[in-house]
């Protein structure tokens, strides 16, 4: 497994999904602790949505 997408990055329709507590949660911490890729900031599949840069700090507020 080399990366970690949320389904908003993919759907067009999935405007908050998973959510910026998931994300934070688990997308964060599988970037930072097994070096999973999220394609970086702005990366999208189509017309998906990019990751809220809010998200990536979520937790640490």
């Amino acid at each position: 497994m080399e990366h970690v997408l949320a389904h908003r990055q993919s759907g067009a329709q999935r405007q908050n999904d998973p959510g910026p507590e998931i994300w934070c949660g688990v997308g964060e911490w599988a970037i930072k602790r097994l070096k999973l890729k999220d394609g970086g900031p702005g990366f999208k599949v189509g017309k998906g949505r990019a990751i809220d840069p809010k998200w990536r700090t979520w937790c640490s507020n």
